[in-house]
């Protein structure tokens, strides 16, 4: 069977309500390990040592090993579905590949305060809103609610009561749940002044991709003369807010909805921002009396 028909099954059981994105990454995987063995792949090729040279070869072509265990992963998924249905004899029997766990890159408060002038650079209207406005009320939401900007974008104007705004699930990574966040005064004004000009359904309108959107804050940044890496994009606003709420002794896994406090820590947590504590600062002098 080929390993292409074995996920088209698979997805109809294991994928219902996954996120949009999802089955691209299976197919990839696919993909990946039909370079591996110079053919289209079948469920006989699924073998610990091919799964292996894929994790190799992503390596190995500049990716880091979080991208190449992600190939992994699905790849182990649909082995695992495959051997349960008795079409391979075998179960995987392979390791992640270590992973260097960096330490997450934030916003300082300094830089936080030069990131919201840097919405001052956006002279390009989107819909007809002046960039600058449509930026900083974007900036804004994203503080105060520490989401993902696909699901700020994708959030309809109604969902704004006052200062309350609900993201719902259908929305969010893993469509969990619904979140409802308070935003400040100053931010509920800047998204009034999108409504001053537009009346369409959506929270943030747009006429333009979101690789656009990216595009543009990216020129934002570097006339502001600030880093706009892919490390200084939106989602340096989720690690700051998880970083800075940290600091403040906030529950930061909590305020961001992950599942994992490990996935914070690991993934979110600036340590510039937010230290661990060191063990001078907490223990007693053995010593003393």
């Amino acid at each position: 069977m080929l390993l292409f028909e074995a996920f088209e099954r698979y997805k109809t059981r294991k994928l219902l309500g996954a996120a949009a994105n999802t089955e691209g990454k299976f197919r990839r995987a696919i993909v990946a390990l039909g370079l591996v063995v110079g053919r289209l792949p079948t469920v006989d090729d699924l073998t610990d040592d091919n799964v292996s040279d894929v994790v190799a070869s992503v390596i190995r072509k500049g990716r880091t090993a979080y991208t190449a265990n992600g190939y992994r992963s699905k790849l182990v998924a649909l082995w695992t579905f495959a051997a349960k249905r008795g079409w391979v004899k075998t179960f995987p029997d392979i390791d992640a590949a270590p992973v260097e766990h960096a330490n997450p890159v934030a916003w300082t408060r300094a830089e936080l305060a030069r990131v919201i002038a840097a919405t001052a650079h956006a002279r390009q209207p989107i819909c007809g809103v002046p960039g600058a406005v449509w930026f900083r009320a974007l900036l804004l939401v994203l503080w105060d609610t520490g989401e993902r900007i696909g699901a700020v974008l994708k959030t309809e104007a109604a969902q704004l009561a006052g200062s309350s705004l609900t993201v719902i699930a259908a929305h969010r990574k893993g469509k969990t749940r619904d979140m409802v966040y308070t935003l400040h005064p100053d931010t509920v004004a800047a998204l009034a002044a999108i409504r001053a000009v537009y009346s369409g359904p959506m929270l943030f309108p747009r006429d333009c991709s979101a690789e656009t959107v990216s595009n543009r804050w990216r020129s934002c940044l570097k006339r502001e003369g600030l880093p706009s890496d892919r490390k200084h994009l939106f989602h340096c606003i989720r690690r700051s807010v998880a970083s800075h709420a940290a600091a403040a002794g906030g529950n930061a896994t909590s305020l961001l909805d992950h599942s994992s406090a490990a996935t914070t820590r690991e993934s979110y947590i600036d340590r510039r921002i937010a230290p661990q504590p060191r063990a001078i600062d907490v223990l007693f002098r053995p010593d003393a009396a």
